[in-house]
This record gives structure tokens, sequence and C-alpha cells, in this order.
């Protein structure tokens, strides 16, 4: 215990951190790394924390069809705009949400895009594909009426294509309310308390970002919990508000 010249359980000595590297000296003990040397320090990812966590709900549908092309409607929170675009199978989608609201882009990333994400304060666009649409239209008893009546769950088959990538489905809305998808697009800010670091982010869930040389993607955000995925080992790694802010048990 005395090998770096300190006993870990004097509290004095354990909260100091000799080397200046952003760990105590408790820290480093606990880790088997070098409290007197800046380069022998635990992970840096270790100091990351939450800051804030913004939830904010985009909903995609099916709104309408007509010979081959497919109105789908982007909605942002429930008082945003319906925003529209239609489509056809193979087409390329980018979809930008902000502090304005949503704005749809087709094709190539481009300088307007990215002049758009910017101004739109977005740090991550998605990417969706037109992967198929299916018809399914026909007659079926009403369980509750036990009428026949006319039925239409067609659907467009999307593939999103970030962090979250995989297939989406989207049924035709049925007498206006959504058999979409939803995502979260907020805002996720993170904290490191490695001396010159700071805040870091924001972030939206399916984004990539590097820190420390590894790769992590954001899949999940909530003000308790943010889960990331180191890239390309696929280990997930958890990142827990500071300490003084945990939830204690009666008040969840």
């Amino acid at each position: 215990k005395l090998r770096y010249g300190f006993s870990p359980e004097d509290p004095r000595v354990a909260a100091q951190d000799e080397d200046q590297d952003g760990f105590t000296n408790l820290e480093e003990y606990e880790k088997k790394t070098n409290p007197k040397d800046p380069a022998s320090s635990p992970p840096k990812w270790d100091k990351v924390r939450i800051s804030s966590v913004e939830k904010k709900i985009m909903v995609v549908s099916l709104a309408g069809k007509s010979q081959g092309r497919y109105t789908l409607r982007f909605k942002l929170g429930k008082d945003g705009k319906n925003v529209e675009e239609n489509v056809q199978v193979g087409d390329k989608l980018w979809v930008v949400s902000g502090s304005s609201g949503v704005k749809i882009f087709k094709g190539e990333m481009t300088d307007e895009m990215k002049e758009a994400t910017t101004k739109m304060e977005c740090p991550h666009a998605i990417l969706l594909m037109i992967k198929a649409y299916k018809e399914d239209v026909g007659r079926r008893i009403n369980p509750n009426t036990q009428t026949e009546n006319d039925y239409d769950d067609s659907m467009l088959i999307l593939e999103r294509q970030d962090a979250l990538g995989g297939i989406v489905k989207v049924m035709l809305n049925d007498q206006g309310i959504s058999r979409g998808a939803a995502w979260n697009v907020g805002d996720i800010r993170l904290r490191s308390s490695v001396p010159g670091e700071g805040e870091m982010g924001p972030y939206r869930e399916g984004q990539t970002f590097t820190y420390s040389g590894q790769q992590f993607a954001v899949i999940e955000g909530s003000p308790s919990k943010v889960s990331l995925q180191m890239k390309p080992q696929g280990d997930m790694r958890y990142v827990l508000p500071p300490p003084s802010e945990k939830l204690s048990p009666s008040n969840p």
C-alpha cells in the first residue's frame, strides 16, 4: 500500500491528485496506475458523466400512397408541424431536426444540407433509405361489431443507416392515427472532469463520436443513463449522472 509513498486509507493524501491528471491518488490506487506519473492514468472515460439529456420525440409515419409514390410524414413533438415528403422506393433521405423543426433532404450530402444542419443546430442528420413497399388491402371481420370492413395495412419499409441502423416498418396511417416509428432526437450532453476538457456534445441517439482515441455510438439516452457502444468492438459502456445527482430509491 505504500508503494507510491502514501496509504489509501489516509483521506488527506487519498483525495489529492499528485500528478494533476484528474484522478485522485485513491482512484489511481484502485485502478493500479501510478499516481505520480500523469502518463499512467485510469481510462479517461471513467471521468465522464451526464450533463443533460433532452427528450424530444420525432414520429415518422406513412400518410398516403398513390401509384408508386408514398407520402412520409415527420412530426417533432406534440405541437410540431407536420412535414411531408413524397418518396419512392430507392430514394435516400436525410432527416434534419433542430431548433426550427424538421427538414428533409434527398440524395447525397451537399454543402446546402451541411449549412442547414449547422443553422438548425442539429448535430446528427438521420440517413434513411426507402427499401420496399408491401401492399396489404382487403376486408375482414371487426371482432367488436362482427361486421365486415375494408382495411389497408400496407407498409413502407425503411432502413435507418446510422448507429441505430436497421429495418423500420411504417404502416399506412389509420384514420389519421399514426402507425409509424418514434425516435428520440433530443440533445445529449456529457461532461468530463479531466482537466482541460469539460462539456462534450451535443450528441444524438444514433450518432458516432470519438473520445480518447475510441469511437463510441450513442444507443440510448435518459437522465439516469446514457448507453454507448464501443466501435468496432461492440462492448457497451454506460455513462451515469454525477454521484451527487443519483436518484434515490424513494425518488425514482
